[in-house]
Protein backbone atom coordinates (compact mmCIF):
# COMPACT_ATOMS: atom_id res chain seq x y z
CA UNK A 1 0.00 0.00 0.00
CA UNK A 2 1.54 3.26 -1.09
CA UNK A 3 1.74 6.41 0.93
CA UNK A 4 -1.14 8.13 -0.93
CA UNK A 5 -3.55 5.30 -0.11
CA UNK A 6 -2.47 5.30 3.52
CA UNK A 7 -2.97 9.04 3.76
CA UNK A 8 -6.44 8.80 2.21
CA UNK A 9 -7.55 6.05 4.61
CA UNK A 10 -6.23 8.05 7.56
CA UNK A 11 -8.20 11.09 6.40
CA UNK A 12 -11.44 9.11 6.10
CA UNK A 13 -10.99 7.64 9.58
CA UNK A 14 -10.37 11.12 10.98
CA UNK A 15 -13.59 12.43 9.43
CA UNK A 16 -15.58 9.49 10.80
CA UNK A 17 -14.17 9.90 14.31
CA UNK A 18 -14.70 13.67 14.27
CA UNK A 19 -18.29 13.32 13.02
CA UNK A 20 -19.05 10.81 15.76
CA UNK A 21 -17.49 13.06 18.35
CA UNK A 22 -19.46 16.10 17.20
CA UNK A 23 -22.72 14.17 16.96
CA UNK A 24 -22.22 12.93 20.50
CA UNK A 25 -21.64 16.44 21.75
CA UNK A 26 -24.63 18.23 20.13
CA UNK A 27 -27.30 15.61 19.68
CA UNK A 28 -30.11 16.09 22.30
CA UNK A 29 -33.87 16.34 22.59
CA UNK A 30 -35.15 19.88 22.33
CA UNK A 31 -38.66 21.26 22.46
CA UNK A 32 -40.43 24.58 23.12
CA UNK A 33 -43.48 24.90 25.33
CA UNK A 34 -45.71 27.97 25.22
CA UNK A 35 -47.60 28.81 28.41
CA UNK A 36 -51.07 30.34 28.55
CA UNK A 37 -51.04 34.09 27.87
CA UNK A 38 -51.69 36.13 31.03
CA UNK A 39 -53.93 39.16 30.56
CA UNK A 40 -55.02 41.75 33.11
CA UNK A 41 -57.49 44.58 32.57
CA UNK A 42 -57.24 47.88 34.42
CA UNK A 43 -60.12 48.41 36.84
CA UNK A 44 -62.54 51.13 35.77
CA UNK A 45 -62.65 54.43 37.69
CA UNK A 46 -65.85 56.29 36.84
CA UNK A 47 -68.48 58.42 38.58
CA UNK A 48 -71.68 60.20 37.76
CA UNK A 49 -72.70 63.37 39.58
CA UNK A 50 -76.30 64.35 39.00
CA UNK A 51 -76.34 61.84 36.11
CA UNK A 52 -73.35 63.46 34.40
CA UNK A 53 -69.87 61.94 34.14
CA UNK A 54 -67.46 63.63 36.56
CA UNK A 55 -63.73 63.79 37.21
CA UNK A 56 -62.01 62.77 40.45
CA UNK A 57 -62.80 66.21 41.85
CA UNK A 58 -65.95 68.09 41.04
CA UNK A 59 -67.36 71.38 42.25
CA UNK A 60 -70.93 72.60 42.48
CA UNK A 61 -72.72 75.89 42.86
CA UNK A 62 -74.26 76.37 46.29
CA UNK A 63 -75.99 79.68 45.54
CA UNK A 64 -77.79 78.52 42.45
CA UNK A 65 -81.27 79.83 43.17
CA UNK A 66 -82.58 83.28 42.40
CA UNK A 67 -83.77 85.40 45.32
CA UNK A 68 -87.49 85.78 44.64
CA UNK A 69 -87.79 88.64 47.14
CA UNK A 70 -85.77 91.02 44.96
CA UNK A 71 -87.34 94.18 43.54
CA UNK A 72 -87.31 94.84 39.83
CA UNK A 73 -84.18 96.94 40.32
CA UNK A 74 -82.56 94.13 42.29
CA UNK A 75 -83.35 91.61 39.57
CA UNK A 76 -81.90 93.98 36.97
CA UNK A 77 -78.75 94.37 39.08
CA UNK A 78 -78.48 90.60 39.37
CA UNK A 79 -78.75 90.33 35.59
CA UNK A 80 -75.99 92.93 35.20
CA UNK A 81 -73.80 90.94 37.58
CA UNK A 82 -74.11 87.94 35.24
CA UNK A 83 -73.70 84.74 37.27
CA UNK A 84 -73.78 86.46 40.68
CA UNK A 85 -76.77 85.63 42.84
CA UNK A 86 -78.01 88.34 45.20
CA UNK A 87 -78.97 87.23 48.69
CA UNK A 88 -80.60 89.15 51.52
CA UNK A 89 -82.16 88.47 54.94
CA UNK A 90 -84.75 85.75 54.45
CA UNK A 91 -82.97 84.21 51.46
CA UNK A 92 -82.50 80.43 51.39
CA UNK A 93 -81.63 77.67 48.99
CA UNK A 94 -80.93 73.96 48.57
CA UNK A 95 -78.35 72.08 46.55
CA UNK A 96 -78.77 68.34 46.04
CA UNK A 97 -75.92 66.20 44.75
CA UNK A 98 -76.44 62.63 43.55
CA UNK A 99 -73.21 60.64 43.34
CA UNK A 100 -73.03 57.18 41.70
CA UNK A 101 -69.93 54.99 41.78
CA UNK A 102 -69.57 53.25 38.42
CA UNK A 103 -66.05 52.08 39.21
CA UNK A 104 -64.76 48.53 39.61
CA UNK A 105 -63.34 49.48 43.01
CA UNK A 106 -64.71 50.95 46.22
CA UNK A 107 -64.49 54.71 46.62
CA UNK A 108 -64.23 57.06 49.57
CA UNK A 109 -65.79 60.49 49.21
CA UNK A 110 -64.55 63.62 50.92
CA UNK A 111 -66.64 66.80 51.09
CA UNK A 112 -64.90 70.07 51.94
CA UNK A 113 -65.93 73.71 52.04
CA UNK A 114 -64.02 76.94 52.37
CA UNK A 115 -64.91 80.60 51.97
CA UNK A 116 -61.73 81.81 50.26
CA UNK A 117 -62.39 85.01 48.33
CA UNK A 118 -65.34 86.19 50.39
CA UNK A 119 -65.44 89.88 51.32
CA UNK A 120 -68.38 89.46 53.67
CA UNK A 121 -67.92 89.42 57.41
CA UNK A 122 -70.58 88.78 59.96
CA UNK A 123 -73.29 87.48 57.62
CA UNK A 124 -75.24 85.04 59.80
CA UNK A 125 -75.68 82.32 57.16
CA UNK A 126 -76.71 78.93 58.49
CA UNK A 127 -76.04 75.62 56.75
CA UNK A 128 -77.44 72.13 57.18
CA UNK A 129 -75.65 69.27 55.43
CA UNK A 130 -77.33 65.90 55.03
CA UNK A 131 -75.23 62.98 53.80
CA UNK A 132 -77.33 59.90 53.15
CA UNK A 133 -79.26 59.42 56.39
CA UNK A 134 -76.94 61.53 58.53
CA UNK A 135 -77.81 65.18 59.19
CA UNK A 136 -74.94 67.34 60.40
CA UNK A 137 -75.56 70.05 62.93
CA UNK A 138 -76.52 73.46 61.64
CA UNK A 139 -73.53 75.75 61.57
CA UNK A 140 -72.36 79.08 60.25
CA UNK A 141 -68.75 77.94 59.88
CA UNK A 142 -68.50 75.82 56.75
CA UNK A 143 -64.72 75.56 57.00
CA UNK A 144 -64.95 73.43 60.14
CA UNK A 145 -67.89 71.13 59.55
CA UNK A 146 -67.20 67.71 61.10
CA UNK A 147 -68.08 64.89 58.71
CA UNK A 148 -66.89 62.09 61.00
CA UNK A 149 -70.43 61.02 61.90
CA UNK A 150 -71.19 60.44 58.21
CA UNK A 151 -67.91 58.66 57.43
CA UNK A 152 -69.52 55.25 56.84
CA UNK A 153 -71.97 56.68 54.31
CA UNK A 154 -69.17 58.34 52.38
CA UNK A 155 -67.91 54.92 51.27
CA UNK A 156 -69.41 53.69 48.01
CA UNK A 157 -69.16 50.24 46.47
CA UNK A 158 -69.64 49.65 42.76
CA UNK A 159 -73.14 50.67 41.68
CA UNK A 160 -73.96 52.41 44.96
CA UNK A 161 -75.48 55.89 45.13
CA UNK A 162 -75.26 58.66 47.69
CA UNK A 163 -77.40 61.76 48.07
CA UNK A 164 -75.88 64.87 49.63
CA UNK A 165 -78.17 67.80 50.42
CA UNK A 166 -76.97 71.22 51.51
CA UNK A 167 -79.48 73.76 52.82
CA UNK A 168 -78.51 77.36 53.48
CA UNK A 169 -80.46 80.29 54.81
CA UNK A 170 -80.04 83.86 56.00
CA UNK A 171 -82.41 84.11 58.97
CA UNK A 172 -84.35 87.34 59.45
CA UNK A 173 -82.77 89.77 61.88
CA UNK A 174 -85.74 91.28 63.69
CA UNK A 175 -83.94 94.42 64.88
CA UNK A 176 -81.71 94.96 61.84
CA UNK A 177 -78.62 95.59 63.94
CA UNK A 178 -76.68 92.81 62.23
CA UNK A 179 -78.09 92.79 58.71
CA UNK A 180 -78.49 96.51 57.97
CA UNK A 181 -74.74 97.40 58.13
CA UNK A 182 -74.00 94.47 55.81
CA UNK A 183 -76.55 95.76 53.29
CA UNK A 184 -75.18 99.30 53.52
CA UNK A 185 -71.66 98.01 52.89
CA UNK A 186 -72.94 96.51 49.62
CA UNK A 187 -74.80 99.66 48.58
CA UNK A 188 -72.57 100.64 45.66
CA UNK A 189 -72.15 98.54 42.54
CA UNK A 190 -68.33 98.56 42.79
CA UNK A 191 -68.37 97.49 46.41
CA UNK A 192 -70.73 94.55 46.45
CA UNK A 193 -70.16 92.40 49.49
CA UNK A 194 -69.45 88.87 48.26
CA UNK A 195 -70.15 85.52 49.88
CA UNK A 196 -68.10 82.82 48.17
CA UNK A 197 -68.40 79.18 49.13
CA UNK A 198 -65.96 76.80 47.49
CA UNK A 199 -67.42 73.32 47.70
CA UNK A 200 -65.38 70.35 46.54
CA UNK A 201 -66.26 66.67 46.51
CA UNK A 202 -63.27 64.36 46.06
CA UNK A 203 -63.36 60.62 45.32
CA UNK A 204 -60.41 58.33 46.09
CA UNK A 205 -59.97 54.57 45.95
CA UNK A 206 -60.97 53.18 49.33
CA UNK A 207 -59.08 49.89 49.32
CA UNK A 208 -55.86 48.94 47.53
CA UNK A 209 -56.06 45.30 46.30
CA UNK A 210 -53.32 43.00 47.59
CA UNK A 211 -51.06 41.36 45.01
Amino acid sequence: MNKKVIAFVALVLAVVVTGYSVSGTYAKYTDTFTGKTATAHVAKWSFNVNETAAEEEFTFDLFNEENTSLTAEGKAAQEDLKDIILIAPGSSGTETIEVENNSDVKALLSLKFDTTGSTATGIPLKYTVKIGNTTLSETGDLDNIDFSSAAAELKLDNGENLTITIDWKWPDDTNGETDTPIGKNSATSDKRTKVIVNAKLTATQDEIPSI
